[in-house]
């Protein structure tokens, strides 16, 4: 997942904004030969993301000992 995402870090606390910049995409658009090329506006944005709420996961694993025997296993999840 890590290929696929921006990591961004943040030093703040709660409340604090994040501005996301986000670039649009330009659209592919058919030409002739010998015309002028159409040049297309920048629809640039921007998205913001408010801290404030805190958000934790918690698994309980009833039998862990056999998680750990399998290595395979044991690094799904301690991933």
């Amino acid at each position: 997942m890590a290929n696929l995402v921006r990591k961004m870090s943040h030093k703040g606390k709660k409340g604090d904004t994040i501005n996301i910049p986000m670039p649009s995409r330009a659209v592919a658009q058919a030409k002739a030969a010998n015309t002028l090329v159409k040049i297309q506006q920048d629809t640039e944005s921007n998205v913001q993301v408010v801290i404030n709420k805190h958000f934790e996961v918690s698994r309980l694993i009833e039998d862990i000992v056999s998680v750990q025997a399998l290595s395979s296993l044991r690094k799904f999840y301690t991933r």
